[in-house]
């Protein structure tokens, strides 16, 4: 497989998420303007020039996705996902399990605020739209869903998930992603991540915030026809109480918990940011041998892609 990583800002929890059906992009130059001069002299000619500069190219601007994603956030509690709460001066927030997507283009995008460069894809991650599968325990997660309804999960999406080039990718940006199965699992954080965090990080850094990394185990078909689960993201536990509230300090800032030596999904509110994502060729471009749309085309320019130098460690913004 081939993948991509990128060095992203802080996340920033968002409460407020945006999730209204994006607009197609409007074209730069949609004016048409006609000059139209003429001059009768005496000796009656008449002169027309019709100036067609300004003419729009009827050429579409699609939007290119090249690098998938995942981000996931969500409580869980004794197993189960839940919602977790907050208390901030003006009273009580709700913080919602969810899992996103984005496509992005990965020259231009600025990270996971940046909605001009990204399609990006919401869906609930509460267990009711999944069941617990033992294919995330054999992957190294605590445990995971398998999603029944993905369609159904679907919150809504953001960005310029309708300029992508229907010749190309065969059907809508959401379609394309609800047509393959998915899954989402929790454990400590992928061997692969964590070596590349450890190389990145001040040696006092990782020592301190290392036993608290996590994953989100994320499966799909997308890249597989036979399915697998990838640890691509990367988090932290946020200590809660027993109302399934975070435990805040007198400024409002959080506790990671240790998770190194959990042999489960300890009780918390779980962030994950991304660090590893797909090159979306793999999807898009059937493989000459087999014909289907997968990870195994073939391709000379495959293997892990490491740019963590900068990857910070995971913020709560209350």
């Amino acid at each position: 497989m081939s993948i991509r990583t990128l060095a992203l800002p802080s996340l920033l929890v968002a409460f407020g998420l945006s999730l209204a059906a994006c607009n197609g992009k409007e074209s730069d130059d949609t004016s048409t303007d006609t000059d139209t001069d003429t001059d009768t002299d005496t000796d009656t000619d008449t002169d027309t020039d019709t100036d067609t500069d300004d003419t729009d190219d009827t050429e579409d601007d699609f939007f290119e996705p090249d690098v998938m994603y995942f981000e996931y956030t969500a409580g869980i509690v004794d197993g189960s996902t839940a919602t977790m709460g907050y208390d901030y001066d003006g009273g009580t927030g709700s913080l919602p399990p969810y899992f996103i997507i984005y496509m992005v283009d990965y020259e231009e995008w600025e990270g996971t605020t940046d909605t001009d460069n990204a399609c990006i894809v919401y869906f609930s991650a509460s267990d009711e739209f999944g069941s617990l599968d033992s294919t995330f325990n054999d992957a190294g997660a605590w445990q995971g869903w398998m999603m029944n309804d993905m369609e159904s999960a679907l919150l809504g999406y953001d960005g310029v998930c309708d300029d992508i080039d229907p010749d190309l990718w065969g059907m809508d940006a959401v379609d394309f992603i609800l047509q393959y199965d998915w899954g989402l699992g929790v454990g400590v954080i992928g061997e692969d991540l964590d070596e590349a965090i450890a190389s990145s990080w001040e040696a006092d850094e990782y020592e301190e915030y290392g036993p608290k990394l996590i994953s989100n185990y994320t499966y799909t078909t997308m890249f597989d026809n036979a399915g697998d689960t990838y640890a691509f993201t990367y988090g932290f536990v946020w200590e809660t109480d027993d109302d399934n509230m975070l435990v805040l300090d007198d400024e409002g800032a959080g506790t990671y918990i240790d998770v190194a030596d959990s042999a489960y999904a300890p009780n918390g509110y779980y962030t994950t940011s991304p660090a590893f994502g797909f090159y979306l060729s793999y999807a898009v471009e059937p493989s000459d041998d087999t014909g289907y749309r997968g990870a195994n085309s073939g391709s000379s320019d495959q293997g892990w892609r490491f740019n963590l130098d900068n990857l910070p460690k995971i913020s709560l913004g209350l």
